[in-house]
Order: structure tokens, then sequence, then C-alpha cells
């Protein structure tokens, strides 16, 4: 294995549930067993003192800002979250940066011998695509000397590839309907596959507000002797506008208070996901690790994170979210909801995988728009057809929908018609938003200085 595209090759020609229809796979899929053993095989690098974060939604965004303020404190830190939007190796990140193209490959030949050497002795420990990639992230942060991993769980959490790490501290940033074909058609039932991280005597921080969620992270808190910091109960948050309409906010965890702090990432959610990272650091703190509290005001008031109601261009406004469950959806709505007024265009670009409830986010978005341009990614087999969407709609709003087969075209059609005062919203899917956004880099690469294209 000498490139970048024959390493890549390796991992896709795996079993991957990120790309299959929720219908064609099963909770029962998923086993321990055969991460257990590409470890062991690997000498088991995942002994790095570890960060281990479940939720239904915000637990990417968490682990993104307990990663960028471990990093200011001065730890060689890694993080894994997924799935990515442009390439892979945003999944693995070291202080920060993605894993460099040549050490994947490296780390990629590492992970292909263990795993041959695997399957010659049992043919059933044949590991899936992202079990591959969780191990390739212990390789890759033991090679480098990690000192602490933030991990953001993949599905679920009991029988997730990252549950079996070693955590610090675990958290539970939100419980929500989401893979419930998986995970279970009730909040307990979902609840309790999240929950199944948490590790006997290892502080637990909970981000869970629904009451039937609480109780069955209280009770499986409680199992494990474990200590719990409940947002709302143990970490409190506050938000204040001022007189000339600029916002702060103030948060308390058990040990530290933090006020006047300003968020730069757009979203109410994010100042619930943002308190539940301060928990974890305050676990962190009581555990030894030296958290640079000064710093935490700075690093979260720059702090941008992809995908996450970002805004790539401010005429026109260009904002990508990957929000794609009824939770994250209600986010953006809020959001969009307090932006000010636009003189131009409002135009949304949606697509959905198929075992989305895609019509009841659109349901939300559409009254906001003027435009809505229906399309389907090109990198997700899971990708509904735009047509399927539209039937979906209610006639009332069929008049602002149109549909284009593939994202480039939908963004082309999208910028010639924003116009430089208007708003453009990407959102619906992971898989939509990175195509799109490579799109709108492509637009911002060729832009000449003098044209009102996206900025």
């Amino acid at each position: 294995m000498t490139t970048y595209h024959e390493a890549i090759e390796f991992l896709l020609n795996r079993t991957n549930f990120e790309r299959k229809h929720a219908s064609t796979f099963q909770h029962r899929d998923f086993k321990l067993d055969r991460m257990r053993a590409l470890l062991k095989e690997l000498d088991d690098p995942h002994v790095i003192p570890a960060v281990h974060i479940a939720g239904t939604k915000g637990k990417g965004s968490t682990a993104h800002m307990v990663a960028a303020c471990l990093q200011a404190s001065g730890f060689r830190t890694g993080l894994f979250t997924s799935p990515h939007l442009e390439n892979y190796e945003e999944r693995i990140r070291i202080d920060g940066l993605p894993l460099e193209r040549e050490d994947l490959v490296h780390y990629v030949e590492i992970l292909q011998r263990a795993t041959e050497t695997l399957q010659s002795r049992d043919s059933r420990l044949n590991p899936t695509f992202f079990e591959l990639t969780t191990a390739l992230a212990w390789i890759a942060f033991r090679a480098q000397e990690v000192q602490i991993v933030v991990l953001e769980v993949g599905l679920g959490g009991r029988l997730d590839s990252t549950n079996l790490c070693h955590p610090l501290v675990t958290a539970i940033t939100s419980i929500g309907f989401d893979h419930t074909q998986q995970l279970g058609n009730t909040i307990e039932k979902i609840t309790a596959e999240k929950a199944g991280i948490l590790k006997s005597g290892i502080p637990v921080v909970s981000g869970c507000t629904r009451d039937n969620a609480r109780k069955v992270v209280r009770q499986k808190a409680d199992d494990c002797s474990s200590r719990l910091w409940e947002l709302q109960r143990d970490i409190l948050a506050e938000t204040i506008v001022d007189e000339r309409g600029n916002t702060y906010h103030n948060f308390q965890t058990p040990h530290r208070k933090y006020e006047n702090l300003r968020l730069r990432i757009l979203g109410a959610h994010q100042v619930r996901n943002l308190a539940v990272a301060l928990g974890i650091l305050d676990c962190l703190h009581q555990s030894g690790f030296e958290i640079n509290h000064r710093s935490i005001p700075t690093v979260i008031g720059e702090m941008t994170i992809p995908g996450r109601q970002e805004i790539l261009s401010h005429q026109p406004l260009v904002l990508l979210d990957v929000a794609h469950n009824e939770d994250s959806n209600q986010a953006l709505i809020e959001s969009l909801q307090q932006l000010p007024p636009t003189t131009g265009n409002r135009i949304l670009i949606f697509g959905s995988s198929r075992d989305k409830n895609y019509a009841q986010q659109l349901e939300g978005l559409v009254p906001l728009f003027q435009q809505v341009i229906l399309t389907s990614s090109a990198n997700s087999d899971r990708s509904c057809r735009p047509e399927e969407m539209f039937d979906s709609i209610s006639p009332v709003f069929q008049n602002r929908l149109s549909v284009v087969e593939t994202v480039p075209s939908a963004m082309e059609k999208a910028i010639h018609e924003v116009g430089r005062n208007g708003l453009l919203v990407v959102s619906g899917s992971f898989y939509l938003a990175g195509e799109a956004r490579c799109e709108i880099k492509k637009y911002q690469k060729k832009r000449q200085p003098h044209e009102n294209v996206v900025a």
C-alpha cells in the first residue's frame, strides 16, 4: 500500500453502516468482540486516557469544544469524530489538525497487516469500516504520543466500537429520536443504549433534559457507582443580552464559574453543549489534568465547527448545517428565526437520507424560505431522491420547491438566484453539507474581487 487512494479503498471496501440504509442492518450487527480482537492484535493502543461522549445531538460539537480547551491547556490532544464532511482524515485530529495523508497511509498499512492476521485465525472476525477507522485513530494517537483523547460515539454507545476506551469521564449530551431501528423507538430504550458508555466509578456529565432520559441515566450512574453531574442541576447556564444587543453567557459547574463568555458558534443549543463541555473539563481538572481555565473564554470565543451552522459567506449570507434529525433541525429553525431580515432571496438547498423523517424537517423549514431546492448527494447510497421529498410536501408549499438532481447543479442555481443581500442555507445531511462545502470553496477560489458571488 503506497498511496492515499489505496488506503481509503482498503477502508471503504469493508462493511460500512454509515452508508447503508437503516432497514438493511440491525443492532445485532454491532459486536465488540471484533473490535476487542483487533485492538489486541495491535498491542492495545487504546489505553490512552479518554473523554467519551455520546448523545443524539451535540456530541460532535461538545467533543470539538473539549478538545480545543485541552489543547489550549498544553495537552497533546487527539480528537475522533464522525462522519467527515470533505476528507476522511478529518475524523482523526491531533492538536486540531487532521491526520497527515502520508501518516494515514503508513498507519493503514499497520492496520491492514493486523486485519489479515486476525482473519487468518478466524474468518468471522472481519472488522467493519467504522471499527477499522476507530482502530486507525488509536494507532495514530499512540504513534504521535497523544496525552488525552476525546472520542465521539458513532452510533448508540453500548456496542459502539469506541466503547473499549479507558475514559476519565463520560458524557451524554442529549437524547432524541434518531436511529430508532437500531436503538429502539422510545426515549428510554435509546437512552439505555447511549448510557452503555458509563463505566464503574467513572464520573459522568449529562446534558439530558427530558425527564424520562434523566431517569435512565441516573439509574445507570447509580448502578456504576459513578458521580453524576446534570445540566440544569449541577451545571447551570445563563444567557444575558445587554442594552446594546450583545449576548453573553454565564456558566457554573460544581467547582468553577465562567462569566461573560461570548460564542462565535451560532445556536442556543451550542450554549447547552458548552455547558456540558465545561462540566467535562471540571471533571478532568478534579482528575488531575491542569486545565487552563483562563484560556477558555478566548478559545470558545474564536472557535468555529465545520458544518455546525457554519457561516461561509456574508454577502450573500451562506450558512451550512448538518442537521439531520428532529432536534438538530429545530435548533436550525430557531437560529434562522433570529437572523435579521434580508432584502434578497432566501433559498434553502435540502437533501436527506431515506431513513430520516425528511417530511417533518421540511415542514418546519419550507415556510422560512422563498425557494427550496431539493437535491441528492452523490456521496451516499442512502440519499433520498429529490422527487420523493417533493411528493412528501403539502401542496400548499409545492410552488416554492424545485428539484435539481445533483449538488453542483443545485449550488449553481442557488448562487445565481440568491443575490448579494440574500440568504442561502444548506441542510439535511452530513453528506449534502460536505459536498456543498466543496462546491462553495470552488466558487470562492474562482471569484474575482469585484464580483458579488460567495465571499
